[in-house]
């Protein structure tokens, strides 16, 4: 399977607004072996791409890109593989990316929501000194709904009028 990524992909990049790496995979270690020759590489893709999405032969590679708000998407192929392979697999890439960042938000709210709730019974226990709160419902207020605000259209006077008569 490695060799396959090897013959067909030599690298799959995601860069920031800066150009600077954020996620790298490089598939063929021969070519762009150091780390300093992958960030030279990849500071002249950046200026040469973050202009538009396209399609470009850089350096001897079939570069594929794609750009969001503020991340830079690169799937980088041997000059002789077909660009449309290459496309197919940054938006395979690209929506995957996506959809496991959503579920992390997803994942990441539930979390915040759990902190809030025991925070906010640390709270409560510090407040009553470690003693349990006793809540009683008024079985009145339970099942208490506001009545449905007439439809017809107030003017500012009469609101006016409404509002000196509650609180005199």
């Amino acid at each position: 399977m490695q060799q396959l990524y090897q013959d067909v992909l030599k690298a799959i990049l995601i860069l920031d607004q800066d150009g600077k790496r954020i996620l790298g995979k490089y598939y063929d270690k021969e070519i762009l072996a150091t780390e300093k020759e992958q960030s030279a590489f990849e500071k002249n893709l950046f200026q040469k791409t973050h202009k538009a999405n396209e399609i470009i032969l850089f350096d001897g590679f079939i570069c594929v890109y794609r750009s969001n708000v503020d991340l830079f998407f690169y799937v980088i192929g041997s000059c002789n593989e077909n660009e449309l392979i290459l496309q197919s697999v940054l938006n395979c890439f690209y929506e995957d990316f996506y959809k496991n960042a959503s579920n992390l938000d997803e994942s990441k709210s539930v979390q915040q929501q759990k902190q809030r709730k025991q925070t906010k019974n640390k709270i409560e226990r510090r407040i009553s000194k470690g003693r349990r709160i006793r809540y009683v419902e008024i079985e009145k207020l339970v099942n208490f709904f506001p009545a449905v605000p007439e439809r017809i259209p107030w003017s500012h006077e009469r609101r006016d009028e409404l509002f000196k008569s509650l609180f005199v």
